[in-house]
């Protein structure tokens, strides 16, 4: 199998994950595929499910009951599916010892803001989030403490995804940060890898490094796509390959993708292992994208939010940005991910009225509603001069202040 086409489709998957939680496991899969799906513009383009879910899934806490099921509905998650689907990766990925595996989750609070004890709580219990306080008015220094968190959790994949302009106007922010590092289970020869063409959809073919193996892999054959399983040491993850055969196979497979049960596709029916000559390209790619509209589109709300800080307030979404990297050779495979939610505050609920026009004014004695002076004022008087400020009363121009006559 000779993986030469202008566009790999590459999923990084885990075996058996979720006993007991299917629910969350195909309902992730589902939305990672969508988004990927809508993302897609015919450049490298990458979607990490996983790292945003998690930062979905530490919003929904903060939420209403109408906020959390449109969050819901947006993930096709149900609520407590996704709390603990998000507990148990983050303990697969603490479980881990054949690779490096990390899910990093934190939520940052301009100072003087606090979560809420129950978002606390929620926050911990789930998403095991560090809470950070930071002052976003001094942007230079915020950006670079996100920055160096983001490229600490990301072995220095990601060091750059909040700039200081942005955290100028930033009050709250959710982060994750995912970084997967593991080894072929049968490692590529160097010795084996050489230059040969990638053949683009469009434009002429070019030289990569294409790496070459002969193995056992569980491989499907179809006219419209070829697929390969390549799994990493320890047996617990594989990396899938899919070739479609052109354009519009690559657009159909994308949309099966999204709309059936990915793990179909290598089920006992199609796929099958055995003996194959495999040439894949070293490759390195990174893309970032908003996701937000996309959100907004799937229902999710903008703004709301209210249990998240203490003493209550609302917060209004900015943007969801993910950056995602990955690098693969002979060895084995790279990745990383940062998924970013910045927030600002909403003021209170509060009318306004402006008296800039002729209006009516009644001065009445509240408890009986007796008006004691009514008018209609068409003109206040020019402004002229400076304004002083009013005598204090009963010091009306230096005079002594007047006092009640005494009762006889």
């Amino acid at each position: 199998m000779k993986l030469g086409l202008a566009l790999l489709v590459i999923c990084l998957a885990a075996g058996a994950l979720y006993a007991g939680n299917a629910g969350f496991e195909e309902g992730m899969n589902s939305f990672g595929f969508g988004m990927l799906t809508e993302l897609d513009k015919g450049k490298n383009v990458m979607v990490s499910p996983v790292s945003l879910e998690m930062v979905l899934g530490s919003l929904q806490g903060a939420g209403t009951f109408v906020e959390k099921q449109a969050i819901s509905k947006a993930v096709g998650i149900k609520e407590t599916s996704l709390n603990i689907g998000s507990r148990d990766l983050i303990a697969l990925a603490r479980e881990m010892k054949d690779m490096d595996l990390e899910i990093a989750n934190s939520i940052w609070l301009n100072n003087g803001l606090e979560p809420s004890q129950t978002y606390k709580g929620f926050l911990s219990r789930y998403y095991d989030s560090e809470i950070r306080n930071i002052d976003f008015s001094a942007s230079e220094q915020a950006a670079a403490a996100v920055n160096g968190w983001c490229s600490d959790k990301t072995r220095g994949m990601i060091d750059s995804v909040l700039s200081p302009r942005d955290a100028a106007t930033c009050r709250l922010l959710l982060v994750n940060a995912l970084y997967f590092k593991a080894l072929w289970a049968n490692p590529f020869s160097v010795r084996n890898t050489r230059k040969e063409d990638f053949r683009p959809y469009e434009g002429s073919p070019y030289p990569v490094w294409m790496m070459h193996r002969t193995g056992s892999y569980r491989f499907v054959n179809t006219e419209k796509y070829d697929a390969v399983r390549i799994p990493y040491a320890g047996g617990r993850f594989a990396m899938d390959i899919i070739v479609p055969a052109d354009k519009e196979a690559m657009a159909e497979y994308l949309r099966q993708l999204k709309n059936e049960k990915y793990s179909l596709f290598f089920g006992e029916e199609t796929g099958q292992e055995m003996l194959c000559e495999l040439s894949v390209p070293v490759f390195e790619a990174s893309s970032e994208a908003s996701m937000l509209q996309r959100l907004v589109e799937l229902g999710m709300k903008k703004e709301g939010y209210p249990r998240m800080l203490s003493g209550g307030g609302r917060v209004i979404i900015s943007d969801v940005l993910q950056s995602v990297k990955i690098k693969a050779d002979e060895n084995g495979t790279e990745a990383a991910a940062v998924t970013t939610m910045p927030m600002a505050l909403i003021a209170p609920n509060m009318g306004r009225i402006t008296v800039d026009r002729p209006f009516v004014f009644n001065i009445y004695e509240t408890k009986k509603g007796a008006i004691f002076f009514t008018g209609v004022i068409y003109d206040p008087g020019r402004a002229e001069g400076e304004r002083k400020a009013a005598p204090p009363e009963g010091d009306v121009a230096g005079e002594p202040a007047l006092t009640a006559p005494a009762l006889l």
